[in-house]
């Protein structure tokens, strides 16, 4: 069994997610999900991280034919939204809201693993009102939504299991007449009923008369006037997401969660709303949340944009993501944010690969027969064993520079993560049966989630970095591998052709880019074969990344 050192900097990083901060049960810790539950979006979330923790799905249920039981796909955690029917979201009529009542709640009794629910729709589209004078608009929706989230909150958190549930209060829909103003009132209603409100669903996008998405929208700072009472302005574009959220501390919830169930492009041309072009809308409109959070204590929880599949909204207009590969990977790359420490990102079971067999790697907590050498894209012979690893694994990217150090080389330990961690820690596991770890010294931390770490290599071998942190300083968040000197198989090693990577997903490199595991690292090479070193992309990759880290060892 192999020996290992560990070398911790204790360091609290107070921007980002406090990594003590684990989701609550049924909560996703990423802020990455989209409207509509079904085979594709499931896939969709599933194909955009290698994280057990695949993000949220929102998910519409009417309530009107009798109560339901949902239960959430494996790794993706579920917003219910739980209308009456198609017409009404919460029933205006007093006399069905008893019955809307206890149909929410058995469906909570029937779904013990969903824990964040929305108390039907945006109030202003589904009970409407009059438009002159504009603040009369807001009045007829009130009084309802006010009942019907008062006569279900207390019910559904003394159903067995679901105490620390989420009812969500929906928001009026972004600039239609006083629709701030009338957030505030059903705010104001449900706190003079003396109810507490558990957190708020909201639907900030962007808009244009007969233009597609643009990420410049997402980030603009226009303001709109739309009401002649209370809240008489808004801002004009993505940034309402604020508004919704002043409106709410403004009332005494401050330290309420928000949820952002709909995120769409609108405009008055139905086919132009969302086209198949990766204009990177998506990915700016998680960036803009990711920012904010950083700054307001991460209190956004979700962003599930409007939506994947092709069911229209009445109006004719296409938001549908699926079957746009374009706009998929736009959306996909949202999936690299998130609001507090992924509950699954740590690897349990074995922690090295030295408790498991020669033939097996320690893969997220369990020991798997690996494939033997010549290794493919994205790996390396591990040459104590003669079988191929992935050089980087995990929620967090590590990589080396020297890519191929010779014994005695110092290298450049790069540890890039999505988030902030505390009380972070690089351990090493020594080539199997010769001993010797690496010196390790830490040489900073640099913006954007990166660790920094001197090593000294002191022998040829194969040796396992593995990147830890909070909570306990232990959890395991990335391994990788460094091959050190040029070593040939071992004595009688297996030998065969080299299969595919067995790491699905991607992995976010330090430049924010998403990487296909199997994929050359720019500037890195990769394994044919035991001992057998082959550059991954040419010379032309590795001239930026020693440029890089010269201009890092400067500072």
């Amino acid at each position: 069994m192999g020996t290992r050192t560990r070398w911790a900097l204790t360091v609290a990083l107070l921007a980002g997610a406090s990594a003590d901060a684990q989701p609550p049960a049924g909560q996703s810790a990423r802020l990455f999900g989209v409207h509509d539950l079904s085979g594709g979006s499931i896939a969709h979330l599933e194909g955009a991280t290698d994280s057990c923790d695949k993000g949220w799905l929102t998910h519409l249920l009417y309530l009107d034919g009798g109560s339901h039981a949902v239960t959430p796909p494996t790794g993706i955690s579920l917003i219910v939204r739980l209308d009456w029917n198609g017409s009404q979201s919460a029933p205006a009529d007093g006399g069905t809201r008893g019955t809307y009542a206890d149909r929410f709640v058995d469906t909570v009794s029937r779904s013990p693993d969903v824990h964040v629910w929305i108390l039907g729709n945006e109030p202003n589209f589904t009970i409407s009102g009059g438009f002159d004078p504009l603040s009369a608009f807001i009045e007829p929706y009130i009084e309802p939504f006010v009942d019907n989230y008062a006569r279900v909150r207390d019910r559904l958190h003394g159903v067995s299991g679901h105490a620390n549930d989420l009812l969500l209060l929906p928001a009026p829909s972004p600039w239609s007449p006083c629709f701030l103003e009338g957030f505030a009132r059903i705010i104001r209603g449900i706190n003079d009923r003396g109810v507490t409100l558990d957190g708020f669903a909201i639907h900030p996008g962007t808009r244009h008369p007969s233009d597609s998405q643009r990420s410049d929208r997402v980030n603009s700072d226009a303001r709109a006037s739309n009401c002649e009472v209370g809240y008489t302005e808004s801002f004009d574009q993505y940034r309402v997401f604020e508004d919704f959220i002043q409106v709410v501390d403004d009332n005494g919830h401050s330290s309420k969660p928000i949820f952002i169930t709909e995120s769409a492009h609108n405009t008055d041309v139905a086919t132009v709303n969302h086209v198949d072009e990766d204009r990177g809308f998506f990915t700016a409109m998680y960036q803009r949340v990711a920012t904010w959070n950083a700054a307001n204590g991460n209190r956004i929880r979700a962003l599930t944009p409007y939506r994947w599949e092709r069911f229209g909204d009445g109006s004719g207009r296409d938001h549908s993501i699926r079957d746009k590969p374009n706009l998929e990977a736009d959306h996909r790359r949202g999936a690299t944010h998130t609001w507090t420490t992924p509950e699954c990102g740590a690897m349990t079971g074995c922690r090295t690969d030295g408790e498991c067999a020669s033939s097996q790697l320690c893969m997220d907590g369990s020991c798997v027969d690996a494939s033997p050498c010549p290794c493919g894209a994205g790996e390396i012979c591990r040459t104590d064993s003669g079988v191929c690893v992935p050089e980087s694994r995990g929620i967090a990217t590590i990589t080396f520079d020297p890519a191929e150090p010779d014994p005695g080389d110092t290298v450049l330990v790069d540890v890039f993560a999505t988030t902030g961690y505390t009380n972070i820690g690089l351990e090493w596991e020594g080539p199997l049966g010769t001993g010797g770890t690496p010196s390790t010294e830490g040489a900073g931390i640099e913006p954007g989630f990166h660790w920094l770490w001197n090593a000294q290599v002191p022998s040829a071998g194969t040796y396992r970095a593995t990147f830890t942190a909070d909570p306990g300083a232990s959890t395991v968040y990335g391994v990788a591998y460094l091959e050190v000197g040029d070593v040939g198989p071992p004595d009688g090693g297996p030998t065969a052709d080299g299969g595919p990577p067995r790491d699905g997903g991607g992995t976010v490199g330090p430049d924010g880019s998403t990487r296909l595991d199997g994929g050359p690292r720019p500037g890195g090479s990769v394994s044919s074969g035991c001992g057998c070193r082959t550059s991954a992309d040419g010379s032309g990759a590795l001239l930026p990344l020693l440029l890089l880290v010269f201009l890092r060892r400067r500072r």
